[in-house]
């Protein structure tokens, strides 16, 4: 039996779905919820718009935390006028889950967004709150997100 066909029937399909896995950067999390943490809520905001939602999550001293949910919210002037645990108003468009070197990629429409990070009950939640532009230029680095262990 001649199984070249096949054997290049599946090649094609590897090659076809690669480079949409390694764009995804992360893992979808529909289900997960902000797990509520530490004991404090730091809220940066991003200096310049971004053209995609993008980074990596970190600690302190930089070493980058696998396993990590990203939420990214609308309406994130709620979460600046009002930083309680959650917010009234908002809703989740985008989560998922940092992979091992702790980065994250979703997509956005342009807008206004809060991309919120939680880990575990030990670890703080962090916010930062970022313009999606179409017209801002591309980033490598994109965004860092440090996390704090809770006191």
């Amino acid at each position: 039996m001649d199984t070249r066909p096949l054997l290049i029937f599946i090649g094609s399909l590897v090659g076809l779905t690669a480079p949409a896995v390694a764009t995804a950067q992360c893992s979808p999390a529909p289900e997960a919820k902000t797990i509520w943490g530490g004991n404090m809520h730091p809220i940066n905001r991003e200096a310049k718009p971004v053209k995609s939602i993008h980074g990596t999550a970190q600690d302190q001293l930089g070493a980058p935390l696998a396993n990590v949910l990203v939420e990214v919210y609308d309406h994130p002037e709620l979460m600046a006028t009002d930083p309680s645990a959650p917010p009234k108003g908002q809703t989740r468009i985008a989560a998922c889950m940092t992979n091992s070197t702790g980065t994250f990629s979703l997509n956005a429409p342009p807008g206004q967004y809060e991309i919120r990070v939680s880990k575990s009950d030990e670890w703080d939640v962090s916010s930062v709150l970022v313009a999606v532009r179409s017209s801002a230029k591309p980033s490598k680095k994109g965004i860092v997100v440090t996390m704090k262990l809770g006191t």
